[in-house]
Order: structure tokens, then sequence, then C-alpha cells
């Protein structure tokens, strides 16, 4: 994390960085995740060829998954004949828990029977109705992305305001991140909150502006 003088303020620049995978910032949160996912043997008997990443809304699921499509060739699938049909390696789902769950078993027991890897996303504590399924995803190797850490919740809220090109001063990431829960959609409905408070009260986003949505907001939108 590197800092730059501008303007007499310290603005936050952050440097990506990745492990195996772009547009995916590693930290302690996330890190397990990610290594489970880039394993060669993702799983273990019987169901060797089987990942459940679980997580938190926002926590970066969809993400990960959409970096291994562009760049480990993984095909999103949410049906058999899509497994059936393909000749793809490695396949993903997102949001396993809303799928339909005799085809979801269908697409668990298809993908290792043909030793096809396949990672599935869900919600944290899923237990399907359905009880085949269910002991099939108690017996599969699971790994979460666990609520983000300082160095996590600095790169999402900075994230945020670089790509709406605003300067986000390091004391003002601090006193953000001191003040809001370890919780993904907190921070971003936070950050949001705070960008459209500025914008409607005509400030510059600074510790008086942010001290003043924290005093007559914050409380009220949680």
């Amino acid at each position: 994390m590197a800092e730059v003088q501008n303007n007499k303020q310290i603005l936050l620049k952050i440097e990506p960085k990745y492990k195996g995978l772009k547009y995916f910032f590693v930290t302690d949160a996330n890190r397990d995740a990610i290594n489970a996912a880039l394993s060669y043997d993702i799983g273990f008997d019987p169901l060797k060829y089987c990942l459940i990443i679980y997580g938190s809304k926002f926590s970066g699921k969809t993400l990960l998954l959409k970096s291994l499509e562009e760049q480990k060739s993984a095909q999103f699938i949410n049906s058999l004949d899509q497994i059936i049909n393909s000749k793809a390696d490695l396949f993903v789902l997102d949001d396993a828990d809303s799928c339909n769950e005799e085809e979801l078993l269908h697409i668990i027991n298809n993908s290792n029977n043909r030793q096809k890897k396949l990672i599935l996303t869900a919600s944290i504590n899923w237990q399907p109705s359905l009880s085949d399924l269910r002991s099939r995803i108690n017996s599969i190797k699971n790994v979460e992305i666990k609520n983000p850490d300082d160095e996590l919740i600095e790169y999402i809220i900075s994230s945020y305001f670089s790509e709406k090109s605003i300067n986000l001063p390091s004391d003002c990431l601090n006193y953000i991140k001191h003040r809001i829960s370890r919780d993904y959609s907190e921070i971003r409905k936070i950050t949001k909150e705070i960008d459209e408070f500025c914008l409607a009260e005509k400030r510059n986003l600074n510790l008086k502006s942010l001290s003043d949505y924290f005093r007559n907001y914050y409380n009220k939108s949680v």
C-alpha cells in the first residue's frame, strides 16, 4: 500500500495484490477460497472433483467465478445438459443454494463421474431440503470467504471512490473503517451513502462531512 502527497493531503493508492487470478484482491479473509479454487485436486474422495465456496452477500464469490471463467477457461453452468454437451474441464455454478435441488444433485454426480471439476458458491449455513443432495453437500470439501479484515475493508472502500475518480484521504479511510462493521453488505451500503450524502449536500469528502454523515444519518440507515 503506497501513499502519495497531493494537494496537502495524504491520498491512498491501493496497489493490486493478486494470487493466481487478476481482479481479485487477496487477503487472509479470502486466501483459503482462492487457494482451494486454484488447486489441481480441489476436493477429496468420494467427491474429489467438487468444491463449495461459502460466503455472505457481496463477499466476492461471483467475482471469483468470473475470474476463473476469464483466466482458467471455466464454464458457467446452471443445468445438467451444459455439462453433458461441453468439453470444458472446469465448471462453475453460482448461487447453488437457489438452484433446483434435483437438477443440482444430477449436476454434482455427473461432473464427478466424468472427473470434471465443479465449483459451487452458496450462502453460509446452506442445508438443502432434499436429503440426497444434503448428504452430497455435506460430503463435499468446502471453504468459506470470511468476513473482511482491515486490509480488505480498505480495498473495498478505496475501490468504490477510485472508480468514481474521487480522492480518498487516508484519514478519511481510517475514519470510515473504524465506524462500520465487518460486513460486506454494510460496507457497500455505507460507502455508497457517504458518496450520495456529499453529492446531495454539495460537500467535499473530508473528516467534517464524514462526521456529519455518521452523526446524523448512519444510525438511521442500518
